[in-house]
């Protein structure tokens, strides 16, 4: 009887789980379906621009936004990951996807008890729930947030994943990566891997889905934000936190969402947005941990006047190469230098066959031309990078997914900084600061470990440095040595050559007759000049006359 159990719910978890699959399959394939004639196929089929309705676009992608939405948790963050293709995705498509927001109904308090017991012991889970609040503080389709005071008294907040999400997840992708094959077989869009983008789309689902990788986001923004007194990272609790569920220390205080101009006046506005932005050019500029998802929810300001940032679940990792094109970029739009923007853009894409560096030089400089002639108050540094991306996708330069992202976080700052202080400006606030900025990096890239890493480079270079010297003598005691010139004009070499050789030789010359007019000034002679010896006066003269020629010829010719 126990083995025909098990056997029966073996049976019921598998037709389940393909049921699931099916239905994840049958979901996407019914949006291919329904869009397959929609300006946004088109567009993605399409190798030349075409003139498209803006409001049937706008119309179809909010469409697209709500039946994403209503498919679930997967396709929610799926059309958020989409709005920051630019590269594939029209404008208005990107638009109507980075606003989807979850909308679901929160899971019963014993499916959470439930999950709390088998992530931790039984004590544990009994200390975590005896003090939890029943009622939940925010509902996401990926987690739960519930009140709770631990048994020391401590106020703490825990993020319990909903259950059931890693599972269906899983489902969700093996239908999304094999649909993925297909489209990239029947070339739906050109130069562009669907392959490649779902499984990035998923590693990143997978970390969100990792609590204890939150956690240790949480511990890293703490860092970055110990330099401003009017920012604030709760820390997270080790003991009660796993990989699905996270518990943290509480903030009091109201979302900036929920806040009016009152409240707000209590604090310093103008200051926590200039130590907001300064701690994002800081994370995106000079540590390469920028958290990506700073819109007004996820912001508390407490009772002592300080912004808490409460979610780090959504995090970029920036190397060390798009960090410095990164800061060029931004300083250079600060600055209203054009091809400077272009050249560091060029630097983090790949150009595709029909890229033209010319043309967008000039597009770029264009774009960054009208953004310095409007008032400091109405710039954007974010709408500006996400608009440089949307010129390199139409130019064929293929740009990284996560420059998109920062042009979104930044827009986002931008609304945040609205919503604090009106007169904020961040483009003078970058201008205000680049030379802070620009030593930070500096003390950064000097470093101890960087002298280090120096040092053991050197030192192979010092230790392997005799082997190579006996190599060279014994070719050349063997006249085995050979130097390879490549040179385009081999004339314009010889005649370059020479022209080094008659410099260095005139030089020459001039230097003896001062050293011989020097040494004849000690001669006594009947024969002066100005009372000093003649000859020795008509050397210095010549050398004179001759250095003036040599000088005035390298000025004129070289």
């Amino acid at each position: 009887m126990v083995c025909n159990s098990e056997r029966s719910a073996s049976s019921n978890g598998l037709v389940s789980d393909v049921h699931q699959h099916a239905s994840g399959y049958s979901a996407i394939l019914s949006l291919l379906v329904k869009y397959s004639s929609s300006e946004l196929v088109q567009q993605l089929r399409s190798e030349e621009d075409f003139e498209v309705d803006t409001q049937s676009t706008a119309r179809e992608a909010r469409e697209l936004a709500e039946d994403l939405q209503s498919l679930g948790p997967v396709y929610i963050k799926l059309g958020q990951f989409l709005s920051t293709q630019t590269q594939i995705i029209p404008d208005e498509y990107c638009d109507a996807l980075e606003e989807l927001q979850d909308r679901v109904e929160p899971a019963s308090m014993e499916e959470i008890a439930k999950i709390v017991y088998e992530e931790f012991d039984e004590d544990q889970a009994a200390e975590l729930l005896n003090g939890i609040d029943h009622t939940p503080l925010a509902t996401a389709s990926l987690g739960q947030v519930y009140r709770a005071t631990l048994p020391t008294g401590r106020p703490v907040v825990v993020k319990v994943q909903r259950p059931g999400v890693y599972q269906r997840l899983l489902l969700d992708f093996k239908a999304l990566e094999k649909i993925a094959k297909l489209l990239d077989r029947v070339s739906l869009a050109q130069n562009y891997s669907f392959t490649k983008n779902v499984s990035q789309f998923k590693r990143s689902m997978l970390r969100e889905l990792d609590y204890r990788e939150e956690a240790q986001n949480l511990v890293k923004l703490r860092e970055v934000v110990l330099d401003y007194d009017l920012l604030y990272v709760p820390r997270p609790i080790e003991r009660y936190s796993s990989k699905r569920v996270l518990t943290m220390d509480r903030v009091s205080g109201s979302s900036l969402n929920e806040l009016n101009s009152e409240e707000l006046a209590e604090s310093d506005p103008l200051e926590i947005a200039e130590q907001l932005f300064q701690s994002y050019l800081k994370q995106m500029l000079i540590e390469g941990f920028v958290h990506v998802d700073p819109h007004p929810g996820n912001l508390l300001l407490d009772p002592d006047g300080r912004l808490a940032v409460i979610d780090a679940g959504m995090v970029v990792h920036l190397p060390r190469q798009t960090r410095e094109q990164l800061f060029k970029v931004i300083q250079a739009i600060s600055d209203g230098r054009g091809e400077t923007v272009a050249d560091a853009v060029v630097l983090l894409g790949s150009a595709g066959d029909q890229f033209s560096r010319s043309d967008f030089q000039e597009q770029i400089a264009e774009l960054v031309a009208e953004q310095s002639d409007k008032p400091l108050s109405r710039l954007s540094p974010g709408k500006i990078v996400v608009q440089i991306s949307r010129i390199a996708r139409d130019a064929g330069l293929n740009l990284p997914t996560h420059f998109t992202i920062l042009g979104q976080t930044l827009m986002k700052l931008d609304r945040v900084g609205k919503l604090l202080a009106p007169d904020f400006d961040p483009q003078e606030s970058i201008q205000r600061n680049n030379l802070r900025l620009l030593m930070q990096r500096v003390r950064n890239d000097f470093s101890l470990e960087w002298v280090a890493d120096q040092a053991l480079d050197y030192s192979k270079l010092i230790s392997q440095l005799p082997t190579y010297l006996n190599q060279a003598i014994e070719k050349i005691a063997h006249n085995e040595l050979k130097v390879d010139v490549d040179a385009i004009d081999e004339n314009k070499l010889i005649d370059g050559l020479h022209k080094i050789a008659n410099r260095i030789t005139a030089g020459l010359v001039i230097a003896a007759l001062i050293i011989g007019a020097a040494s004849m000034m000690q001669v006594e002679t009947s024969w002066t000049i100005l009372d000093y010896p003649g000859l020795a006066i008509i050397l210095f003269a010549l050398a004179v006359v001759l250095g003036l020629y040599l000088v005035i010829s390298i000025f004129l010719s070289d």
